[in-house]
């Protein structure tokens, strides 16, 4: 980028977070469980197949990280969109997937998904029978989309703080909360050091990802 994060954005509030989930297939497929796709992928190399939104996006990254943290194979089908790449997944074009909970959630529901992990430090409110990656014997596995608020670096303290305090108020207001939750987002509204302390996590996570598959942004 032609920018430094750390140093040419001054970090105001993370204002939600959202686990991915780690999602089957159509529940006709043979697997239950990520020990089943892990199994599934060493016996067939490259046979299965995942959906991403786009190179480069959450959903490649996050799946990249779970390739080389299990040590498997896996083909990657970046589509243009979430729409697209689940309805491939609900035809069966596809076997899996890492998504957020607003773009699947209501299609497990209907029976037509399956959901075998989430990629949070802890298991999400509205699925709590849904294993994190961690409890399944990843323990560094943390992939969480989030959307912070941030200005430009060197902006008066006093003027972040103004910022972070109408910011925060508004997250917690009773509509936007509940609008929020509704998205399947948990609301964080943060302080600008746990924002900073955020990003300075995120970049080693996926610059180690990124330097791995070589992907670039579309």
């Amino acid at each position: 980028m032609p920018y430094d994060p750390l140093k040419d954005l001054a970090p105001i509030t993370l204002a939600v977070s959202s686990p991915q989930y780690l999602t089957v297939v159509n529940p006709n497929a043979q697997i239950n469980n990520v020990a089943d796709l892990v199994a599934c992928a060493k016996a067939a190399p490259g046979q299965i197949s995942y959906a991403s939104v786009a190179v480069g996006s959450a959903s490649h990254l996050t799946m990249e990280m779970l390739k080389s943290t299990a040590k498997v194979d896996l083909t990657h089908l970046p589509y243009k969109g979430a729409g697209l790449a689940i309805n491939d997944l609900l035809a069966g074009h596809v076997q899996t997937d890492f998504f957020v909970p607003g773009n699947m959630l209501q299609s497990v529901k209907e029976g037509r998904l399956r959901l075998i992990a989430s990629s949070g430090q802890k298991r999400f409110a509205s699925t709590p029978n849904v294993p994190t990656l961690i409890e399944l014997g990843y323990p560094d596995f943390v992939a969480v989309s989030w959307i912070g608020f941030l200005t430009v670096g060197g902006t008066p303290r006093n003027i972040i703080d103004c910022y972070n305090k109408e910011l925060v108020k508004i997250l917690h207001s009773p509509e936007i909360h509940d609008k929020l939750q509704g998205m399947e987002f948990e609301i964080i509204a943060s302080s600008p050091e746990q924002l900073s302390s955020c990003i300075r996590a995120e970049i080693p996570r996926w610059g180690k990802v990124l330097k791995a598959t070589g992907a670039k942004p579309e």
